[in-house]
């Protein structure tokens, strides 16, 4: 169950020029938002769109995906993180992996930034765009 974390993982459809990151730099960044999909109210439900911070929507991503594969609801799963940044397509994976009923399973959790976060990121020492390793497989 481990995740190649010197090399990083290719992704197949990704850019091949990726860095790997610890997963706590984006956890650390609580203002780097993506909008997903929240059920509000009690009596006259609805789902609105509300901004969460990336690393809550990855996790969150990679709980749903887990349990679709089998893994018991209401559990807490051992699972392995990782994240790579694709600074050509200013784009950033989290890859999740974790054993469900005896088989490797993985989660892909992608995000694309704007021009206006990269920018922020840049500005914050967050994100550099020399430097990047090339990887020439790709993982199905």
């Amino acid at each position: 169950m481990a995740l190649n974390r010197e090399k990083g993982e290719p992704l197949e459809g990704y850019d091949s020029v990726f860095r790997v990151v610890p997963a706590e730099k984006y956890q650390a960044l609580p203002r780097l938002t993506t909008m997903v999909p929240r059920t509000v109210g009690i009596k006259f439900k609805r789902k609105v769109m509300v901004a969460v911070p990336i690393a809550e929507a990855a996790y969150a991503f990679a709980q749903a995906g887990f349990i679709n594969v089998g893994a018991p609801r209401n559990v807490d799963l051992e699972y392995d993180v990782m994240v790579q940044e694709y600074p050509r397509t200013n784009q950033v994976v989290f890859i999740f992996c974790a054993t469900i009923k005896g088989q490797d399973q993985y989660v892909i959790a992608p995000f694309q930034l704007t021009n206006q976060q990269v920018a922020e990121l840049v500005i914050t020492s967050n994100w550099k765009s020399t430097g990047m390793p090339v990887a020439t497989e790709a993982i199905q």
